[in-house]
């Protein structure tokens, strides 16, 4: 962000008023709102009841429907997208190209050219709005402890890195109607929670020069 913005508090607008925006992201600026730094002014969601309970009980000024009318009226600083990945390319466009800063929840987008559509609505000037994607694992604890035994060599020259994910998403998780499609998620759990995993090695790693993949069905039908 520009360095020369006067300090004020970011104006922003969380887009999804579902779990994770409860969970996390409205925790975290609300925390950031209490040091000065954010204040929450709008939240937008397809359901009417779940946007105004949200903003009623999180005293939001603005509730709305509609992402265009909420852009134009309330022109926030920042946009929070919490919403299924096959939404992400055409709010993270309208954010930009409406002037906010994107902060949205992985994965980016289903596919190569929803991401680059995104990419090509950045200016790229200094201190121009762009978006980024949430993925949180490259600041644990561990990925800054690996991080730094791979700059002092405590390694030599890697060669190999292998990560196994254990997590567990019950069959009420892959429920809920967009969850492990390819349409709606872009694929099941390699791109809903490795994607995590994914990016982590990247960034520990550096870029890789090929890919090759397997994939197989021993759980969910997913």
């Amino acid at each position: 962000m520009s360095p020369e913005r006067p300090h004020r508090p970011l104006r922003a607008a969380v887009v999804g008023a579902g779990g994770i925006a409860r969970s996390s992201h409205l925790p975290a600026l609300r925390t950031l709102a209490e040091e000065g730094e954010t204040e929450v002014v709008a939240v937008v969601d397809v359901d009417d009841t779940a946007v105004r309970a949200f903003a009623d009980a999180f005293q939001i000024p603005y509730a709305s429907t509609d992402l265009e009318a909420m852009l134009a009226e309330v022109r926030p600083d920042l946009v929070v997208l919490c919403t299924p990945p096959a939404v992400h390319r055409e709010q993270s466009v309208a954010a930009l190209r409406a002037g906010a800063w994107v902060w949205c929840e992985k994965p980016p987008c289903p596919s190569l050219a929803d991401y680059d559509a995104v990419e090509a609505s950045e200016k790229g000037g200094d201190g121009d709005p762009y978006a980024s994607i949430v993925f949180q694992h490259r600041f644990g604890s561990g990925a800054r402890h690996v991080r730094r035994l791979l700059r002092e060599g405590a390694f030599g020259r890697p060669l190999v890195a292998h990560c196994q994910t254990t997590w567990y998403r019950d069959t009420a998780y892959y429920a809920v109607p967009w969850r492990g499609r390819w349409a709606t998620e872009g694929g099941g759990p390699a791109m809903g929670h490795g994607i995590h995993q994914t990016d982590l090695l990247l960034d520990l790693m550096g870029p890789w020069a090929e890919v090759r993949g397997m994939a197989a069905r021993l759980v969910h039908d997913v």
